[in-house]
Protein backbone atom coordinates (compact mmCIF):
# COMPACT_ATOMS: atom_id res chain seq x y z
CA UNK A 1 0.00 0.00 0.00
CA UNK A 2 1.78 3.19 -1.09
CA UNK A 3 1.68 6.25 1.11
CA UNK A 4 2.81 7.60 4.42
CA UNK A 5 3.08 4.83 7.01
CA UNK A 6 2.29 7.33 9.76
CA UNK A 7 -1.15 7.75 8.20
CA UNK A 8 -2.14 4.08 8.00
CA UNK A 9 -4.50 4.15 10.95
CA UNK A 10 -7.99 4.41 9.55
CA UNK A 11 -6.85 2.77 6.29
CA UNK A 12 -6.00 -0.54 7.95
CA UNK A 13 -8.24 -1.84 10.74
CA UNK A 14 -6.75 -1.59 14.24
CA UNK A 15 -5.54 -4.90 15.63
CA UNK A 16 -5.63 -6.62 12.24
CA UNK A 17 -2.00 -7.21 11.28
CA UNK A 18 -0.04 -10.29 12.29
CA UNK A 19 3.26 -8.68 11.40
CA UNK A 20 4.98 -5.53 10.22
CA UNK A 21 8.36 -5.25 8.50
CA UNK A 22 9.67 -1.69 8.56
CA UNK A 23 12.90 -1.53 6.58
CA UNK A 24 15.18 1.40 5.82
CA UNK A 25 12.75 4.29 6.25
CA UNK A 26 12.66 5.14 9.95
CA UNK A 27 16.04 6.81 9.36
CA UNK A 28 14.30 9.61 7.51
CA UNK A 29 11.93 10.51 10.35
CA UNK A 30 12.32 13.11 13.07
CA UNK A 31 12.24 11.84 16.68
CA UNK A 32 8.55 12.55 17.28
CA UNK A 33 7.73 10.72 14.04
CA UNK A 34 9.75 7.66 15.11
CA UNK A 35 7.79 7.60 18.36
CA UNK A 36 4.54 7.95 16.41
CA UNK A 37 5.54 5.14 14.01
CA UNK A 38 5.96 2.67 16.88
CA UNK A 39 2.53 3.65 18.25
CA UNK A 40 0.99 3.14 14.80
CA UNK A 41 2.67 -0.26 14.53
CA UNK A 42 1.31 -1.25 17.95
CA UNK A 43 -2.23 -0.09 17.20
CA UNK A 44 -2.39 -1.91 13.85
CA UNK A 45 -1.12 -5.24 15.14
CA UNK A 46 -3.12 -8.00 16.74
CA UNK A 47 -1.92 -9.57 20.01
CA UNK A 48 1.00 -11.87 19.32
CA UNK A 49 1.90 -9.88 16.20
CA UNK A 50 5.56 -9.52 15.29
CA UNK A 51 7.38 -6.31 14.48
CA UNK A 52 10.63 -6.43 12.54
CA UNK A 53 12.58 -3.18 12.12
CA UNK A 54 15.69 -2.63 10.02
CA UNK A 55 17.48 0.72 10.07
CA UNK A 56 20.84 2.08 9.02
CA UNK A 57 23.22 2.68 11.89
CA UNK A 58 26.03 5.23 11.93
CA UNK A 59 28.57 2.41 11.63
CA UNK A 60 29.09 2.31 7.89
CA UNK A 61 31.56 4.04 5.64
CA UNK A 62 28.82 6.50 4.69
CA UNK A 63 28.62 7.83 8.24
CA UNK A 64 32.25 7.48 9.26
CA UNK A 65 32.77 11.14 10.15
CA UNK A 66 29.63 11.15 12.32
CA UNK A 67 30.52 8.06 14.39
CA UNK A 68 32.56 9.83 17.08
CA UNK A 69 29.89 12.51 17.46
CA UNK A 70 27.16 9.89 17.84
CA UNK A 71 29.23 8.00 20.43
CA UNK A 72 29.82 11.22 22.43
CA UNK A 73 26.09 11.96 22.35
CA UNK A 74 25.28 8.45 23.58
CA UNK A 75 27.73 8.79 26.47
CA UNK A 76 26.18 12.16 27.34
CA UNK A 77 22.77 10.47 27.57
CA UNK A 78 21.13 12.19 24.61
CA UNK A 79 17.78 10.60 23.79
CA UNK A 80 18.39 10.74 20.02
CA UNK A 81 22.19 10.53 19.54
CA UNK A 82 22.02 9.55 15.87
CA UNK A 83 20.13 12.63 14.72
CA UNK A 84 22.34 14.49 12.28
CA UNK A 85 22.50 16.78 9.31
CA UNK A 86 24.61 16.45 6.21
CA UNK A 87 27.26 18.85 7.54
CA UNK A 88 28.44 16.11 9.94
CA UNK A 89 29.55 14.03 6.97
CA UNK A 90 32.22 15.30 4.62
CA UNK A 91 33.20 12.08 2.84
CA UNK A 92 33.08 11.11 -0.82
CA UNK A 93 29.44 9.98 -0.65
CA UNK A 94 28.10 13.27 0.76
CA UNK A 95 26.36 14.14 -2.50
CA UNK A 96 24.27 10.94 -2.19
CA UNK A 97 22.97 11.67 1.30
CA UNK A 98 19.89 13.66 2.28
CA UNK A 99 20.25 16.89 4.25
CA UNK A 100 18.81 15.15 7.33
CA UNK A 101 19.15 11.59 8.53
CA UNK A 102 18.61 9.66 11.71
CA UNK A 103 21.01 6.83 12.46
CA UNK A 104 19.16 4.64 14.92
CA UNK A 105 20.72 2.14 17.27
CA UNK A 106 19.38 -0.88 19.16
CA UNK A 107 19.01 1.06 22.42
CA UNK A 108 16.77 3.68 20.81
CA UNK A 109 14.76 1.05 18.93
CA UNK A 110 14.20 -0.92 22.15
CA UNK A 111 13.21 2.19 24.08
CA UNK A 112 10.65 3.23 21.48
CA UNK A 113 9.23 -0.28 21.10
CA UNK A 114 8.77 -0.68 24.85
CA UNK A 115 7.25 2.79 25.20
CA UNK A 116 4.66 1.84 22.58
CA UNK A 117 3.79 -1.36 24.48
CA UNK A 118 5.83 -4.02 22.67
CA UNK A 119 7.86 -6.76 24.30
CA UNK A 120 11.35 -6.78 22.80
CA UNK A 121 12.42 -10.21 21.60
CA UNK A 122 15.80 -9.26 20.22
CA UNK A 123 17.77 -6.25 19.05
CA UNK A 124 21.27 -5.58 17.90
CA UNK A 125 23.62 -4.63 15.13
CA UNK A 126 24.45 -6.70 12.10
CA UNK A 127 26.45 -6.28 8.94
CA UNK A 128 25.57 -5.42 5.37
CA UNK A 129 26.52 -8.89 4.18
CA UNK A 130 27.79 -8.89 0.63
CA UNK A 131 25.26 -6.32 -0.64
CA UNK A 132 27.25 -3.19 0.24
CA UNK A 133 30.75 -4.61 0.60
CA UNK A 134 32.44 -1.25 -0.10
CA UNK A 135 30.59 0.42 2.80
CA UNK A 136 31.27 -2.23 5.44
CA UNK A 137 33.11 -1.14 8.57
CA UNK A 138 32.91 -3.56 11.49
CA UNK A 139 29.66 -5.51 11.27
CA UNK A 140 27.42 -2.90 12.88
CA UNK A 141 26.13 -1.32 9.67
CA UNK A 142 22.46 -2.11 10.38
CA UNK A 143 20.46 -1.85 13.59
CA UNK A 144 17.55 -4.22 13.98
CA UNK A 145 14.72 -5.08 16.31
CA UNK A 146 12.26 -7.95 16.71
CA UNK A 147 9.34 -7.31 19.02
CA UNK A 148 5.96 -8.81 19.90
CA UNK A 149 2.67 -7.18 20.77
CA UNK A 150 1.50 -8.80 24.01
Amino acid sequence: MPGNALELEGKIPAGSLAGIFAASWLNFLHPEEVTRAFKVFFNLMKPGGKLCVLTASCYSDLMETAQDIVEERKKAGMAWPGLWTKDLYQGPFAHHLPDFMHCLDPDVLEREARAAGFTVDKSGYFDFGSVFEALKVDGREWAGLLATKP
